[in-house]
């Protein structure tokens, strides 16, 4: 008859699993809470410009994107539409014909910052610069 309970090598191989699982979930800590570079926040922001580009020529009319603060605004009309862009600060607006041109630009600077300028070209493709 076999006594109840864990073995002690069971408890052992339970422990070491428990520990492994725990080191690797405690190493993608650092890289879940780093801010989002440069880089990332003017591809993220470009590509909300490309489809108010998109947006504008697709249904006929202006569209204007505009930034403040973590904020970033795509307005069509009566609509709206915003999007939060936590660890960045945004400032400035374009504005985007139906026709596909567009005036003005966005101004992206990360937290470590990074400051990029955005704008868009008449075919919608998007043009960054330095602050």
């Amino acid at each position: 008859m076999k006594p109840a309970g864990w073995t002690l090598m069971e408890t052992m191989v339970a422990v070491a699993l428990l520990v492994a699982l725990t080191g690797v979930a405690v190493s993608q800590l650092p890289r879940m809470n780093r801010a989002p570079d440069a880089e990332q926040l003017q591809t993220r922001v470009g590509a909300m410009l490309q489809a108010a580009h998109t947006q504008a020529v697709g249904e006929e009319r202006q569209v204007s994107v505009t930034g403040a603060g973590e904020g970033l605004t795509l307005s069509a009309g009566e609509e709206s539409e915003a999007e939060r862009f936590g660890q960045a600060q945004l400032s400035g607006t374009v504005v985007i014909s139906a026709g596909g041109s567009s005036t003005g630009a966005l101004t992206v600077q990360g937290l470590g910052g990074s400051c990029r300028k955005l704008s868009l070209s008449e075919i919608g493709n998007v043009i960054a610069g330095s602050c």
